[in-house]
């Protein structure tokens, strides 16, 4: 059995936007977290993840591609055991009830404060310590 400390805690970052993801990698980076990469279409984010099996995915909800960003959480949930936060502009009562059974550690508002970024991503997968 592998103890938890030793599992990586990767992180990837769905997002289409590059402004927003590259913030945002740069945030979680200077925090101490690994990102393995930022994916602009669920595709890409099923890709990398072949390569890198992430714990955690920070998904767009309405990203570009044949999958929007619930599809591609559940494919990251169902194929590699993947962590879901989700971050959208639009988190209206039907989306937020299409997430439900993939039982996400947050559904995040954009725009998100950093501190709240950063709060959910360490009750998500621990301190930056144990990250590495």
């Amino acid at each position: 059995m592998t103890d938890q400390c030793d599992t990586p805690k990767r992180i990837l970052i769905v997002e289409d936007e590059a402004l927003v993801a590259l913030y945002t990698r740069e945030l979680l980076e200077d925090a101490g977290y690994e990102v393995i990469g930022i994916a602009p279409t669920g595709e890409a984010a099923l890709s990398m993840a072949s390569v890198a099996p992430p714990y955690l995915a920070l998904v767009d909800i309405r990203i570009p591609g044949g999958m929007d960003g619930i599809a591609t959480a559940g494919e990251l949930r169902a194929r590699h055991g993947t962590g879901i936060v989700f971050i959208s502009g639009t988190l209206d009562p039907p989306t937020l009830e299409r997430t439900r059974p993939l039982a996400p550690h947050a559904c995040l508002q954009k725009p998100v404060r950093p501190e709240d970024l950063l709060a959910t991503v360490t009750r998500a997968v621990g301190s930056p310590s144990l990250a590495a």
